[in-house]
């Protein structure tokens, strides 16, 4: 695809700016021009293993481009066909939160998730030992009674101590941020 076609295709679907430079069109913050465009930093060095997510998604977006009759990976209502994505720290997973901006955010025992409001299905996970404060906590369960049943004698369990983990997660974009 020429960059002038991902250009138009840019423009069709609302992908434009105004040069911060010139103020000409452009499908990036700059066009081109030397006005105003900031100084290039020295670039961070790529993990390689993103490198190879990163080409492979564009891979496949060429190749669905490119072959109108090829099968397109299922979006339908299914909890397998959601594209995961795994944080592996509360730094990533904050991080990733920002980068999508809107979405809904629900939590299980051990995972928080994260599903934003994107073209594709995609579902964020983190797990909370890696992402939330680890507290264990020790409680008393009082004694219970559990009456007769059939095949099952009457028992009274006493009561004692019990410990549970709890996690405790932190607003992950700041106390006023939605997501």
């Amino acid at each position: 695809m020429s960059r002038e076609s991902i250009r138009e295709r840019a423009e069709e679907l609302g992908y434009t700016h105004n040069c911060r430079g010139c103020g000409q069109k452009s499908d990036t913050p700059w066009c081109g021009c030397d006005a105003g465009a900031p100084e290039d930093p020295e670039p961070e060095p790529i993990d390689p293993e993103r490198l190879k997510v990163i080409d492979g998604l564009r891979q496949l977006a060429d190749l669905i481009e490119e072959n109108p009759e090829m099968a397109v990976p299922y979006q339908g209502v299914s909890s397998s066909s959601n594209l995961l994505m795994f944080a592996d720290n509360k730094k990533q997973f904050s991080a990733t939160i920002r980068a999508f901006r809107k979405g809904a955010k629900s939590a299980d025992d051990t995972a928080l998730v994260f599903d934003p409001e994107f073209p594709l299905n995609i579902r964020v996970f983190a797990f909370k030992d890696k992402v939330c404060e680890k507290r264990t906590v020790t409680c008393t369960v009082p004694e219970v009674h559990i009456p007769a049943m059939p095949a099952q004698a009457e028992r009274t369990i006493p009561e004692h101590e019990e410990t549970v983990i709890e996690y405790i997660c932190q607003p992950f974009l700041g106390v006023n941020a939605d997501a």
